[in-house]
């Protein structure tokens, strides 16, 4: 069985693999990492480190430059929006489900 198929066999297993540094990591149900498949996995470390370094791009962000205002994210868009459509209230909110019990009071309801 290749590199590859292995991996192929333990994505199918459930069984995460990834590399931090010059480590290779792994997660999975006990089910899963039977003690054969353990003793695959270490022997096949190298081999599996090479495949995914080589498959893992190293992304940089770039600093931003400070000598102007920085751009809105989406959402300091929409509360900017919100503002502008209506100055100081509070139409920004999450909506919630509440099970209420017991007698209404449907005034207080209507109540701001």
């Amino acid at each position: 069985m290749t590199t590859v198929e292995f991996l192929a066999q333990l994505q199918d297993l459930g069984v995460k693999l990834w590399v931090e540094g010059d480590r290779l990591r792994y997660r999975g149900s006990k089910e899963a990492l039977t003690p054969a498949l353990m003793s695959e996995l270490v022997a096949r470390k190298a081999d599996l480190l090479d495949l995914l370094k080589a498959a893992t791009p190293v992304v940089t962000i770039p600093r931003a430059q400070r000598d102007r205002p920085l751009p809105l994210s989406f959402a300091q868009q929409r509360l900017w929006f919100f503002d502008q459509l209506q100055p100081d209230t509070a139409t920004y909110n999450l909506p919630i489900a509440l099970r209420l019990t017991g007698a209404l009071d449907v005034a207080a309801l209507g109540e701001t």
